[in-house]
């Protein structure tokens, strides 16, 4: 797991990031995944703020490693939140919202990278 402000790994059961002390949104979250998932797909804002920062930071890795552009990435990024939040009725296990994520953006990056082709 990375911490959500400077993206060092951190173990779930920490507190706090032992590099920046940003406090772990896993350590308190990892029980109520569902529920948070749930307030989401009704809308409700820190629900949605608590898994934009449980996703971010592998999200952005992985959009910035594939078109190799901090710009386009953070683009890809805002398309693949519109569609995840969209669709979060759609996650069948809870906790496997981060891999879910990181799938859709994959996607979009697939598809970017498809579009940018002459």
């Amino acid at each position: 797991m990375y911490c959500t402000r400077c993206g060092k790994e951190i173990r779930s059961d920490q507190k706090f990031c032992g590099n920046c002390g940003a406090k772990n949104v896993n350590y308190q979250e990892k029980n109520n995944l569902k529920e948070i998932i749930e307030k989401a797909a009704a809308g409700e804002e820190n629900a949605l703020e608590t898994i934009y920062n449980l996703t971010y930071v592998q999200g952005f890795a992985i959009a910035l490693q594939m078109v190799k552009n901090e710009q386009d990435a953070m683009d890809i990024m805002q398309d693949a939140y519109i569609s995840a939040f969209r669709n979060l009725k759609q996650i069948e296990d809870p906790k496997r919202l981060k891999s879910w994520f990181n799938c859709i953006v994959a996607n979009k990056c697939k598809d970017w990278l498809k579009k940018k082709k002459p």
